[in-house]
């Protein structure tokens, strides 16, 4: 009987199963990078709504000093410059949001980017996976046919000399 041949494609499979790791590996980056943008989103947007509510509270309780006369021309005065520093700082609070939806949606193109080569690596060694059973089987076949045709060549040989 003879050794079985070995799969002549081996080495590419292993390369490709590596690949796989690999993706799968730099997948989980992105996934973790992705989920830690939207973390940074949703805290650059608390931080926006928060001081956009400070803001309207504190206006309305001005509002109502202003509304019983308590507040004199410089109140008013530095209540406008208020308002503005705080126009200020609401446009750097949106730009911060604007920035970090900017760099969430670059992390989630860049994991479903990285998803899909994971997939396709996958696919690749899925193929030759099934084609080394493929492989194995008709290796396996033709070991089965070689042993039933020589166990049918002795027995063959057998009635022969028995027979003769």
């Amino acid at each position: 009987m003879t050794p079985r041949k070995q799969y002549p494609l081996e080495s590419v499979l292993q390369h490709r199963k590596q690949r796989v790791d690999e993706q799968s590996l730099e997948l989980a980056d992105k996934i973790r990078a992705s989920e830690l943008a939207a973390r940074q989103r949703a805290r650059a947007q608390a931080e926006r709504e928060s001081h956009a509510e400070e803001v309207q509270a504190s206006g309305a309780a001005e509002e109502v000093l202003l509304e019983g006369g308590a507040l004199c021309a410089g109140d008013l005065q530095q209540r406008q410059a208020w308002e503005h520093a705080q126009a200020g700082v609401a446009q750097t609070l949106e730009q911060q949001e604007d920035g970090a939806k900017a760099h969430e949606q670059e992390a989630r193109r860049s994991e479903l980017q990285s998803r899909t080569e994971a997939l396709r690596a996958c696919a690749d060694a899925e193929v030759l996976v099934r084609h080394r059973d493929t492989f194995v089987r008709a290796a396996d076949r033709r070991e089965q046919d070689a042993a039933e045709e020589d166990a049918l060549e002795a027995h063959n040989a057998r009635r022969r000399q028995g027979g003769a």
